[in-house]
């Protein structure tokens, strides 16, 4: 996990997932070992 400086990605993680559950189903990356994607860390989930 990594965290930026970057003003877009301020207040946010990079969060790394080997699959993503959509619709009750598994979907793995087809280009790639994992997915990866910024979620804000401000945010109460």
């Amino acid at each position: 996990m990594a965290n930026s400086t970057n003003a877009k990605t301020k207040g946010a993680k990079l969060v790394f997932c080997k699959f993503i559950v959509k619709n009750g189903k598994k979907i793995y990356p087809k280009k790639g070992k994992v997915f990866r994607f910024w979620v804000r860390t401000d945010s109460a989930a």
